[in-house]
């Protein structure tokens, strides 16, 4: 993608920080390079370092350089990411692996929480089985704990 310059010589950009900034905290990777981020945006693999490095500069970015070419970025995860949408808002919890949507951020953040909770019991329903049926015959021959 070509940049294009507004009217005041500068840049206009088409990809937003934030929009760069979820890609890092929703991604599939805690980091990425300057070409996987080039490509993901379709911008020039010039505009998507210069806008790393202005990330970085600002503190959103962490930065590591692996060798002469090659830079390793990305940015420090929050447990929860509220992101608007065009129709409301998004919310994703990336520790628990769970997402959710709402017209406003209040209603993205409960469903969120509930949706947390179904996710958390239906966890703690198979680990309590699983810690019960190992406790039930530990170092006990009939099986008996008693």
């Amino acid at each position: 993608m070509p940049e294009q310059r507004g009217s005041d010589g500068r840049f206009v950009e088409s990809v937003s920080d934030d929009d760069i900034l979820f890609f890092f905290e929703t991604g599939d990777r805690p980091f990425y390079g300057t070409a996987e981020v080039s490509e993901n945006f379709d911008l020039s693999n010039e505009q998507a370092k210069r806008r790393l490095e202005a990330l970085s500069d600002a503190g959103e970015l962490e930065q590591i350089r692996m060798n002469d070419r090659q830079i390793a970025w990305w940015h420090e995860r929050d447990v929860v990411v509220l992101r608007p949408e065009t129709d409301g808002y998004s919310a994703h919890d990336t520790q628990v692996g769970v997402a959710s949507a709402g017209d406003t951020r209040a209603e993205a953040l409960r469903s969120l929480a509930e949706a947390i909770e179904v996710a958390e019991e239906d966890d703690l329903d198979g680990t309590a089985l699983t810690e019960l049926e190992d406790s039930d015959t530990d170092g006990c021959a009939d099986g008996n704990p008693f």
